[in-house]
């Protein structure tokens, strides 16, 4: 009886824990990026361009890595040329802010100008009608 109830148990942690192992997540593929090329580049990129080779032909022929370097520095470049085109769009956007508000000192100075001008005829005025 203690024997047939040992099989079952073994049998069920057996087949739990294969059933617990297929469900297992696939690993990530290995990737060779711009962030890992970048560090690379610390070490080796003032050797010149032969390091590079043998450390990508290191990274990707024996370690099995995936150079995405190219499409990632893609990717960047891409949103940097976003970046500047929203920061242009920004820029020329302040800039028309800033014609119309130079546009309107000038009128505001023009109109102080003209202030000033009817306060000194005004003044003279009442010098002259004194008495």
């Amino acid at each position: 009886m203690w024997l047939m109830v040992a099989i079952v148990a073994v049998l069920v942690a057996y087949l739990g824990g294969r059933s617990q192992r297929g469900s297992a997540p696939a690993p990530e593929p290995k990737r060779f990026g711009l962030e890992q090329a970048e560090a690379a580049m610390a070490y080796v990129g003032s050797a010149g361009p032969a390091a590079v080779k043998a450390v990508l032909g290191v990274v990707v022929g024996v370690l099995g890595f995936e150079n995405a370097v190219a499409t990632d520095a893609a990717t960047v470049a891409s949103d940097l040329a976003e970046g500047r085109r929203w920061s242009e769009t920004k820029v020329d956007a302040n800039l028309a802010e800033i014609s119309v508000l130079e546009a309107k000192i000038a009128g505001l100075r023009s109109g102080i100008a003209s202030n000033d001008a009817r306060a000194e005829a005004v003044r003279k005025i009442a010098d002259a009608f004194k008495s």
